[in-house]
């Protein structure tokens, strides 16, 4: 999440252009928040098995503003959204937000000073900018958490172009792939909780892009035509209260479905019409991170500075309104629970055999099909707060925390860990992934680590 000074192009710093070759040219799209179907999981990739960052860093690019948005990737393109103020200000860290009086329920003042949002694309090669198109400038309606920025929903992309939102002014836009905007909407800009700001990505399947309006002040989930922006459909969750995670795009073994996630409640939608295909409500849902997906179960929980739900594996084909006897506890469509387990900020990730969770530097593993552990809760070597979400890479469990500090863990039931070097950066944005390369978006830059 940041924003800087107003836009006077993007500086770039290459390291070894000479060697970069065309082990970049060979890119795979990396389409929006988590990559394909929302899942974090890139296991065709193929990273050197001893790559560290001081060794195989490519390049590292300066994003003028701030943002926490991931970025996404479409053949040698990369794009990034990033909101510009005159004053300059960026995010703090964890530790850094919570001392602030907002955190501790004092809420957010206004700002009096104009954002500028953008889209910005770069090439994947070498770092350099390639266009950058304003979409909005207005002063915002709303504060933010000192740890948040006003650029922090993820883009999306297709062979038609890329889709961005941004929750802070509640315009969604598309530009087609040289930087012209081709449609344009408001889904309106509300309160959240304590003003903390907005957070959910977009996510986007076949022709539409879905969007998310979890707030204090709206309920709704809504659906545009990736091509014309005409709105194929909109719904009413029911009851509001913020959200920040982002809805998946759910393609599993019985149908392909829309999940969202918030408060006490996870709901999911069909693509084509908006129907609600099931409702399970009496669940800590996430809120703060999102939903794990693999073919034939999804995995959630949620966890607050007070409290630390359950995590629940929950099996695809599920309808109706669903809802356990007591709250937090089995309903119907549940595999397995697993008691005081559920992910905090970064989200949990599955690759369909195994579970991986972790919260700040902790980190766990469960059999997909049991919910049994795979080995003894683990302190990642090194690492502290880990709020961006993993990501599997080949046949490892990729980890950075805030301050940039990288760690890997071999995918599998014994717990094999070793440290990837650090980028001298604080680090709250999800990495996004190519065939050989990885990318990691901090305050100061955006980082190329690969071949």
């Amino acid at each position: 999440m940041f924003y800087r000074s107003q836009f006077q192009g993007c500086v770039v710093i290459c390291f070894g252009l000479a060697l970069l070759g065309s082990d970049l040219v060979d890119a795979q799209n990396f389409t929006q928040f988590r990559g394909t179907g929302g899942r974090g999981v890139a296991t065709e990739s193929q990273l050197p098995k001893d790559w560290t960052v001081e060794k195989n860093l490519k390049w590292k690019a300066e994003v003028a503003g701030a943002g926490w948005s991931q970025p996404v990737i479409w053949k040698q393109n990369i794009y990034v959204t990033t909101a510009i103020a005159a004053n300059d200000f960026k995010p703090k860290n964890f530790a850094g937000g919570v001392r602030q009086p907002q955190s501790m329920g004092m809420g957010a003042k206004k700002p009096k000073f104009e954002v500028t949002w953008q889209v910005v694309c770069l090439n994947l090669a070498t770092g350099k900018q390639k266009w950058a198109t304003n979409v909005k400038t207005e002063v915002p309606k709303h504060g933010i958490h000192p740890s948040n920025t006003y650029a922090t929903e993820s883009p999306a992309v297709d062979a038609d172009g890329v889709y961005a939102y941004f929750g802070a002014n509640g315009t969604v836009v598309s530009l087609d792939h040289a930087g012209k905007i081709r449609w344009q909407k408001d889904v309106g800009a509300f309160k959240t909780n304590n003003d903390f700001g907005t957070g959910s990505s977009v996510a986007i399947s076949n022709g539409k892009i879905f969007v998310q309006v979890l707030t204090e002040e709206s309920s709704k989930i809504v659906c545009f035509d990736t091509k014309s922006g005409n709105q194929k459909w909109s719904r009413q969750r029911g009851g509001k209260g913020s959200s920040w995670s982002t809805p998946v795009v759910w393609k599993n073994e019985k149908r392909e479905e829309l999940v969202v996630s918030g408060g006490m409640q996870i709901s999911s939608y069909d693509l084509r019409s908006g129907e609600t295909l099931w409702k399970l409500d009496k669940v800590k849902s996430p809120t703060a991170c999102s939903v794990a997906a693999d073919d034939n179960k999804i995995y959630f929980g949620g966890s607050d500075p007070m409290s630390k739900g359950p995590l629940f594996a929950m099996s695809a084909g599920a309808t109706g309104e669903i809802k356990p006897k007591r709250t937090n506890q089995t309903f119907d469509y549940c595999v397995w629970r697993n008691p005081r387990s559920a992910p905090g900020m970064s989200s949990p990730i599955s690759n369909g055999d195994v579970v991986y969770v972790v919260d700040r530097s902790v980190l766990r593993s469960y059999d997909a099909e049991t919910g049994e552990e795979k080995f003894d809760k683990q302190r990642l070597p090194g690492l502290k707060m880990v709020v961006a979400c993993p990501v599997i890479v080949g046949d490892e469990l990729v980890l950075i925390d805030e301050y940039g500090k990288m760690g890997a863990v071999k995918v599998g039931a014994e717990f094999s860990y070793r440290q990837l070097g650090s980028i001298e950066d604080t680090v709250w944005a999800s990495p996004a992934v190519t065939k050989n390369a990885i990318l990691v978006r901090g305050v100061n830059g955006l980082y190329c680590i690969g071949r």
